[in-house]
C-alpha cells in the first residue's frame, strides 16, 4: 500500500459508519441505501456464491445472507474485517 492510499484510509476509516449512522435522518440518502439493498436482491439468485471486495462492515453479505450460499468478503481495513465478522458470522 502506498503513503497516499495509507493516509487516505487513516483520514476515512468511519466514513462508513457515519454514514450508516445518518442515513436514518437523511432521506435522500436512506433512499439511497434503499435503492442499493433493491438492486443487490434482485441481481443475486439465490444459492448464488459471492465475493464482495471492499465489503466494509459486511452489511451487503448479511442483507443476502437468505439468498446466498456463501460469501466472502475482502477488505484492506482489518476493523471493517472484523465488523462484518461478527454480523456475517453465519455465512
Amino acid at each position: 500500500m502506498n503513503n497516499s492510499s495509507a493516509t487516505w484510509k487513516n483520514e476515512n476509516k468511519d466514513f462508513l459508519d457515519y454514514l450508516l449512522k445518518t442515513a436514518k435522518d437523511s432521506p435522500l440518502l436512506n433512499l439511497y441505501f434503499l435503492a442499493e439493498e433493491e438492486y443487490l436482491k434482485k441481481s443475486v439468485n439465490t444459492g448464488f456464491s459471492v465475493i464482495d471486495f471492499g465489503c466494509g462492515n459486511g452489511r451487503h453479505l448479511n442483507l443476502l445472507k437468505h439468498k446466498i450460499n456463501r460469501g466472502l468478503g475482502i477488505d484492506l481495513n482489518q476493523g471493517y474485517l472484523e465488523k462484518a465478522s461478527q454480523l456475517c458470522n453465519y455465512i
